[in-house]
């Protein structure tokens, strides 16, 4: 990709628009503030229903006192409608269906530990189906509706939960409270290492018998620590097999490589399927049982490289890449009931449009939603709802349905629109320069309430630039930006 994208994040921008709050204000919108900023609420794990009729999902509310986001399930109707709340622990989130419709399992810490619980959609409270020392994570739920798959960090010599609670205790009790460090990575992120490995586990729904650890043993994280999600977790179309994402490499602190495995179910070794040096991911069975596409990074080291579409075959073990054309990183990948699309989501310019392509080399993605800033691409068992998440520079994260080729996109849920009815906030412009080299970089320019082209403002610059700026008012409808330093 020869152009350079200058993105900024939505919480970025309100600073931006809260630090010109001195501008004079006009009738009942002023500008945002830190406190409206920080009491969005936040709309993610949209989860359309297998009927098409409903889309659950999490959203988290921050509580000020307690120092802490209320996270919880929520639900609302295809064909538009109040949204409803489903669980109010403050601890809830990930829903996923059941294939029937019938249930959501989700993630809940409200007693604790993080473990899988299942809310029926006929009534009644929600109960635990885990309740592993280690906790859960991750959720995922078989074809036939048989079995749930989740993670959980265990102590990878440990054969059973009663050894992982032991060895905690014991820490525990240990007066001796430092880290102890022997390989790295010692430290991820925001958490050390403390000789834990995430884990793949099913549980049968109706839970007669405790969770089985399918890689017991595995000196190696499923998915891999803090670089992967649910996506690198998915069943087989007969329920039989687990296909996951994880990095074997000895020196896992400077690898960038993570490879394909797929386990039967009802236990066995696990099956590397990919063996590229680069990162292999999201990987999705076809509902034909033919294929696996998964997301591809083949650089190695290089963790900015283009993702793109691999295909699988899994009666030949033939990998091929069949998006090499295609200048963009494909993400979220997802296929129609038929076997015969694959859907994806890529950044493109200042956008995250939805993609479509048949699963061959050389076909041409085609954009099948253009407008807005996409993620959390859902569909329906039939292939006929779409569901999404929808954010910009001004506005929080929605969720929007549309059919299933993409068209009729509209708007279900509203989780901010009381705070965002009272804010002046102008639209990002976007504008094109040339930079190192002759790059070609996009840029984006919001201007601040109550814009007066005839006054100076502070110019906020943020992410990278080139050492000559570009003429603002060119580009931006003849009209004049004064630059001048904060």
């Amino acid at each position: 990709m020869n152009r350079v994208l200058l993105r900024c994040s939505f919480a970025f921008t309100l600073f931006l628009a809260a630090g010109f709050s001195v501008v004079a204000q006009e009738g009942a919108k002023r500008p945002i503030t830190f406190t409206d900023m920080i009491g969005m609420h936040r709309v993610a794990e949209a989860q359309v229903s297998p009927d098409g009729k409903w889309v659950a999902y999490t959203l988290t509310t921050p509580d000020m006192e307690a120092n802490r986001g209320a996270s919880n399930i929520w639900m609302v109707e295809t064909a538009g409608g109040a949204e409803l709340q489903l669980t109010r622990s403050g601890h809830d989130s990930s829903p996923v269906w059941a294939p029937d419709g019938k249930t959501l399992a989700f993630l809940s810490s409200r007693s604790g530990d993080s473990q899988v619980y299942l809310l029926s959609m006929d009534g009644g409270e929600a109960h635990p189906l885990t309740k592993l020392s280690t906790g859960a994570d991750l959720v995922k739920w078989s074809p036939d509706g048989k079995t749930i798959a989740f993670a959980s960090s265990v102590y990878p010599d440990c054969k059973d939960d009663e050894c992982n609670r032991k060895r905690d205790a014991e820490k525990e009790k240990n007066k001796v409270k430092a880290h102890v460090a022997e390989h790295l990575l010692y430290r991820h992120w925001t958490h050390w290492s403390e000789g834990k490995r995430s884990h793949l586990f099913v549980v049968p729904v109706d839970g007669s018998v405790p969770p089985r650890d399918l890689t017991a043993g595995a000196d190696y994280d499923i998915p891999p620590d803090e670089r992967s999600g649910p996506g690198d977790i998915n069943f087989s179309p007969d329920s039989k097999e687990i296909c996951f994402t994880a990095v074997t490499d000895a020196m896992e602190a400077i690898s960038t490589n993570g490879d394909l495995f797929t386990v039967p179910v009802a236990g066995g070794e696990p099956k590397r399927i990919t063996t590229q040096k680069g990162f292999d991911g999201n990987p999705v069975y076809s509902p034909d049982g033919k294929y696996i596409a998964y997301h591809a990074q083949l650089t190695p080291g290089y963790e900015s490289d283009r993702w793109r579409v691999m295909l699988y075959e899994r009666q030949s073990g033939k990998n091929e890449n069949i998006s090499e054309g295609f200048d963009r990183s494909a993400n979220d990948l997802a296929w129609s009931p038929d076997s015969k699309t694959l859907y994806f989501i890529a950044e493109n310019e200042t956008q995250m449009p939805v993609y479509a392509m048949a699963p061959r080399a050389g076909a041409q993605p085609r954009q099948i939603v253009a407008d807005g800033y996409n993620t959390a691409v859902s569909f329906s068992s039939d292939g006929k709802t779409l569901v999404f998440e929808r954010t910009s520079l001004m506005m929080p994260a929605e969720i929007f349905v549309a059919e299933g080729d993409g068209g009729a996109a509209r708007q279900l849920t509203h989780q901010n629109a009381t705070i965002l009815a009272g804010l002046e906030m102008n639209a990002p412009e976007t504008f094109w320069f040339e930079g190192a080299e002759g790059t070609k970089v996009q840029a984006m320019l919001i201007r601040p309430p109550k814009f007066d082209a005839t006054k100076k403002y502070p110019r906020l610059e943020t992410c990278s630039r080139s050492r000559k700026m570009p003429k603002l008012s060119q580009p931006i409808n003849k009209r004049e930006l004064t630059r001048t330093t904060p």
